[in-house]
């Protein structure tokens, strides 16, 4: 009832202009491959789409410029629907031998609901492929100049890509099988609300609803070569029984004659010949025979010509039994041949009765196919749907999977950043604390050094100023104090400042100063001078 077709840029050009039944120059119809086009009802064909500017060809080229469009020579750039009036709108059903059922569609209701039916199923097109919109509809011609009314609806393939978010071409996303399978049904539930009764979309040869339009035609070829093959064997069996009979009509005319001269033939065996004899030949014979032997021989003489003539027309009836024996042999061979042939015929017309029952067996059984696949493609539907939310739900569960992921990610980093930061902080710190250390270690080495010079003198025998009268206690203390810091320093790994702390003894510039500062200043007596 409705088929697809998917069109390259190159094919185009012939379907469009067979879709709007373009003119020659001279205001002609141009001739196009189907026959069954009737020009005189050419004005009737209306298009239901809008007048494309430029026309077909040109919006094309637009609409694929204003979308993602592969530049290549076999991408199909055109998708087109060839929707047929339905039988349950047909006023009268004419079957044809051969060739599919014609639909009529007579009077003024009739074509009122046909006009509703293409205008309901344009709707219903740019439902499905234009969300409710005409962008990206070529053409809707309505044929009624053809056997049957039917609508060529032709559009772009435009779909929105899923990972990138934009428009492109792309047939195989648009047209695809589960497309194919639910359109038949989605049309019918569709018509069944505007009529309100099944009008006859979903038949035999629309329940195999993902067939295309060449799928269908290979199918409908081997049915038809099928039945033509069939009745060529029909016609042969009857040609050569034809021939067959009247072969024997021949023959019983040939046979006919030969067996009524064999049943009417004079057996030569029967007629009396008389013989020649002699008298003198024939001693002490009596009187009576010898009498009887003067007679035979008279007649003899006296028949003698018609003698010689019965022994030669013996010797031709001979010859002629012999050749109606053969030709009765010959006979009963071509009857036996006849027979044969009769007993092939038989088989053969047998045979030929059981290939119409097998194309019928054929019919019937796509039939049920029909049924089942019908059956199968409503549980499929079902499978799908619940296919579509389960992927749906994972797409979601994904989605979160890699939010999550994502965000893991990102506080991965954060922590290996903040962990370097702090691996650097703490060697900051930990240099920082060691200078301190170090410096904290100097001033007590410096203190150290200075206290010493309370109780040991300088190495060089220099005079120390701050030596002073220690007590035992003192002294100990002073030592105490300097094994002790030198212990301290020596575990904080300062081993160069704990050896000063033992060896050395003074005072640091840095002491000194401080000594210094704390020295009495002289006075300066301030007055006026004489």
């Amino acid at each position: 009832m409705a088929h697809v077709l998917k069109s390259t840029k190159e094919s185009c050009g012939g379907l469009t202009r067979h879709y709007e039944r373009s003119k020659k120059e001279n205001g002609e119809y141009q001739n196009f491959s189907n026959q069954e086009i009737d020009l005189s009802r050419s004005h009737l064909n209306y298009n239901l789409a809008p007048e494309r500017e430029g026309g077909q060809l040109e919006f094309i080229r637009q609409r694929t410029s204003e979308v993602k469009c592969l530049k290549r020579d076999d991408v199909n750039v055109m998708c087109s629907w060839v929707v047929t009036a339905p039988e349950g709108l047909a006023t009268h059903i004419e079957q044809r031998e051969g060739q599919r059922p014609l639909f009529h569609f007579k009077g003024e209701k009739a074509q009122e609901d046909l006009q509703l039916f293409f205008e309901e199923s344009y709707k219903f097109l740019n439902a499905r492929y234009g969300h409710n919109t005409d962008k990206n509809v070529i053409s809707a011609y309505v044929h009624m100049d053809e056997k049957t009314p039917h609508m060529h609806y032709a559009f772009v393939p435009v779909v929105i890509d899923r990972k990138k978010g934009y428009e492109k071409v792309s047939a195989s996303e648009v047209i695809h099988r589960y497309d194919l399978q639910k359109f038949h049904p989605d049309l019918e539930r569709r018509m069944a609300v505007v009529f309100g009764r099944e009008i006859g979309i979903l038949n035999e040869a629309t329940k195999d609803g993902n067939k295309t339009v060449e799928e269908l035609k290979q199918e409908a070829k081997v049915i038809e070569s099928r039945i033509a093959v069939s009745r060529a064997e029909k016609i042969e069996i009857e040609a050569e029984k034809n021939h067959l009979e009247a072969e024997k009509t021949q023959l019983e005319k040939e046979v006919v004659p030969i067996r009524e001269l064999k049943r009417l033939k004079i057996k030569t065996e029967e007629i009396p010949i008389p013989q020649k004899t002699l008298i003198g030949n024939k001693p002490n014979m009596p009187y009576e025979a010898a009498v009887k032997a003067v007679e035979g021989n008279n007649a003899y003489i006296a028949n003698e010509v018609e003698i010689k003539s019965i022994r030669a027309n013996r010797a031709k009836l001979k010859k002629r039994e012999d050749d109606v024996a053969k030709r009765e042999t010959a006979a009963d061979g071509r009857e036996q041949q006849l027979a044969t042939k009769e007993k092939s015929l038989g088989q053969k017309s047998k045979y030929l009765a059981e290939k119409e029952k097998q194309i019928e067996s054929m019919y019937s059984t796509q039939a049920h196919l029909n049924q089942l696949y019908e059956q199968q493609t409503t549980d499929l539907s079902d499978l799908w749907t619940k296919h579509n939310n389960l992927k749906t739900d994972f797409e979601q569960a994904q989605n979160t999977t890699w939010d999550l992921k994502a965000k893991i990610n990102a506080l991965q980093a954060h922590l290996s950043q903040v962990g370097v930061n702090y691996q650097k902080e703490i060697q900051t710190l930990q240099s920082g604390l060691k200078t301190q250390l170090k410096d904290t270690y100097d001033y007590v080495s410096a203190i150290i050094q200075a206290i010493q010079l309370l109780k040991y003198n300088y190495a060089n025998n220099q005079p120390n100023p701050y030596k002073a009268q220690l007590t035992d206690k003192q002294s100990r203390l002073i030592d105490a104090i300097t094994n002790y810091a030198s212990e301290k320093a020596k575990h904080n790994n300062l081993d160069d400042i704990a050896e000063n702390m033992k060896t050395v003894m003074g005072l640091t510039p840095g002491m000194e100063k401080h000594v210094k500062d704390l020295e009495p200043k002289p006075k300066i007596e301030r007055g006026l001078s004489r």
